[in-house]
């Protein structure tokens, strides 16, 4: 969340998440009013958090300690997969696009997996 949060801030567009209207950071933190696209609930299973205000206020401190440190680094993990998630879920992508291009599954470590396009060079 942290890193699509930082989309835009990374991309000189705009100085802290909540100036681009277009991210969940608005929507976390419980500024946006209306067209909501979030699963909040889910967010508070994933994250492990006891309450929203619990969430808002974590999530708030992770975001200016990223502000604060510059912590824009971009993640390839991230930038040059297919798909980020459990060893499961990255099966049920390769299942869906198995027939259209060559694919690669790979341990990320910390639980996380990804598939990537074997043939494609993302330099």
């Amino acid at each position: 969340m942290k890193f699509i949060d930082l989309n835009m801030v990374r991309a000189g567009v705009v100085e802290k998440p909540s100036d681009w209207e277009w991210c969940g950071f608005n929507e976390i933190i419980g500024t946006r009013k209306r067209y909501f696209l979030l699963n909040i609930p889910e967010i508070l299973l994933q994250c492990q958090c006891r309450s929203l205000k619990e969430l808002r206020t974590t999530y708030i401190d992770i975001i200016d300690e990223a502000l604060s440190r510059r912590d824009f680094v971009r993640d390839p993990v991230w930038t040059e997969s297919i798909a980020v998630g459990s060893q499961s879920f990255v099966k049920q992508i390769e299942e869906k696009t198995k027939n259209r291009i060559k694919l690669t599954i790979e341990d990320a470590g910390s639980s996380r997996w990804v598939i990537r396009e074997s043939d494609v060079s993302y330099s």
